[in-house]
């Protein structure tokens, strides 16, 4: 039995170290988001009456970890604003089928033909970016992020 303790307690803390070590790299890869141009988006996504940070969710229905994500997405959506913008995907009825079919209601844009995403300066999904609640660039990354660490990333933008 004691054994048995040992072993999970040495996994527990590897899984710590490897959940600090992945969002160490994820801060420091955040260097591209000082980069990101924004040339035209609808002033409603600029807005924010709240004072609270907003996140930008880039992604794409035959990308296989924006599937997986999308869950995290809609689960952070319930606290904190996020915008969705599903590009090169088809039309926006087929962006509909596809939020419907993952149980998603995340406010989404259809970016049909990927201009929205090439002037945020998005080259592969999924991109995630982070503005604090003064409106300034606070995070990107691309790739899977989890829950805890997308609502960490929020937090810290709201400090």
């Amino acid at each position: 039995m004691s054994r048995l303790k040992s072993y999970a307690k040495e996994i527990a803390v590897a899984l710590l170290l490897l959940f600090i070590i992945s969002n160490s790299i994820s801060f420091y890869r955040a260097n591209y988001a000082s980069q990101i141009l924004i040339k035209s988006m609808p002033s409603i996504f600029f807005k924010n009456e709240n004072a609270k940070p907003v996140l930008y969710y880039f992604y794409a229905s035959w990308c296989p970890v924006c599937n997986l994500e999308l869950s995290n997405i809609e689960q952070i959506s319930k606290s904190y604003r996020v915008i969705g913008v599903m590009s090169s995907s088809g039309d926006t009825n087929a962006m509909r089928a596809y939020l419907k079919s993952h149980n998603a209601s995340v406010v989404s844009l259809n970016d049909n033909n990927g201009a929205v995403a090439k002037s945020f300066g998005v080259k592969a999904f999924p991109t995630t970016i982070i503005y604090d609640s003064n409106g300034e660039l606070f995070y990107s990354d691309i790739g899977y992020t989890s829950t805890l660490g997308l609502y960490i990333r929020l937090w810290l933008a709201s400090i």
